[in-house]
């Protein structure tokens, strides 16, 4: 009996068993709050607007009552009653979880201020990437300043007009280059 005992201990007090009970004693308590709202908020207005809406008094009858025999009757009114009554609680239920989680990504939106970093441990931090990237760490020395370019003087500016004046010289030129680059690499594996 003791071995039963703490087994159903051990069944019962399981942590999403308890967040269960928990939820659904919580969800009972919602249920009213809405309903109140929905019957006591919502539904008088909106009846003053559309019109009392009552819906239970719909039925069919499909074998009229007799001698000791109750008449056959589908009540299909309060089914739509509760299907309406559903909709509107639904709707009112989506409208305020929105306005909730409206709220909450506001909080979560706002932004933490990044910590500032010292010019020592940006240093640190540099060396500790690349250690544990494989490669190296950046220079912290400034680049070298490359020297200015030549200008281009007028008999260098007349070699390269005629160069382009004569595509077929050069292209021939680039194919001997080639011939002869693999004439080399062919030499070079004998």
């Amino acid at each position: 009996m003791k071995g039963f005992m703490s087994e159903f201990k051990q069944f019962a007090m399981r942590g999403n068993v308890v967040d269960m009970a928990v939820g659904i004693i919580i969800g009972v308590a919602f249920g009213k709050i809405v309903s109140s709202l929905v019957a006591d908020v919502i539904m008088p207005p909106l009846n003053m607007v559309m019109g009392k809406i009552d819906l239970t008094n719909l039925s069919v009858t499909l074998r009229e009552a007799s001698e000791g025999v109750e008449a056959v009757v589908i009540n299909y009114g309060p089914f739509l009653q509760s299907v309406l009554d559903f909709i509107i609680v639904a709707f009112v239920i989506f409208c305020v979880i929105k306005g909730m989680n409206s709220m909450k990504k506001k909080e979560e939106a706002k932004p933490e201020a990044k910590a500032v970093l010292s010019k020592e441990a940006q240093l640190l931090a540099e060396i500790r990437d690349a250690l544990t990237s494989g490669s190296k760490p950046a220079a912290t020395k400034p680049a070298a300043k490359k020297a200015p370019a030549k200008k281009k003087t007028a008999a260098a500016a007349k070699k390269t007009t005629a160069v382009k004046k004569a595509p077929v010289k050069k292209a021939a030129t680039k194919k001997t280059t080639a011939k002869t680059t693999a004439k080399k690499t062919t030499a070079k594996k004998k």
